[in-house]
């Protein structure tokens, strides 16, 4: 047996609304969706190597996001990066490094979920 990738699956009410936030805001292609016509339910989305996919939120009830960390996307570059999105989405730490030499940063998407990115030094 062997795993061959570890994908967030997250919920959200809007899946539409999210897939177009990570394609014009972040730089995401989207990758997938269902169903093919109508309101989206499911949707995978893609930048490089990094993916994440999204589905419509059970039960209806509007609660924040139970994730309790982040989605942590290794990155060549970050500089760029965060030159390239911070003007465009909600910054929940501004680029830095961090205590291990990670040059770092973290943003917070149009759901609330947390978005780290960053570089080895």
């Amino acid at each position: 047996m062997q795993l061959l990738d570890a994908i967030p699956m997250l919920e959200t009410e809007d899946v539409e609304g999210t897939a177009i936030y990570y394609v014009e805001r972040l730089g995401f292609k989207q990758h997938g969706r269902f169903p093919e016509i109508g309101a989206m339910t499911w949707a995978s989305l893609k930048r490089d190597r990094a993916q994440v996919m999204f589905s419509v939120r059970e039960g209806g009830a509007r609660r924040a996001p139970v994730w309790t960390g982040a989605i942590y996307c290794h990155a060549r570059d970050v500089g760029r990066l965060w030159e390239e999105l911070r003007g465009n989405v909600e910054v929940e730490r501004e680029l830095s490094t961090n205590a291990r030499g990670t040059l770092e940063f973290t943003i917070r998407d149009c759901n609330g979920y947390r978005l780290r990115f960053g570089e080895s030094a």
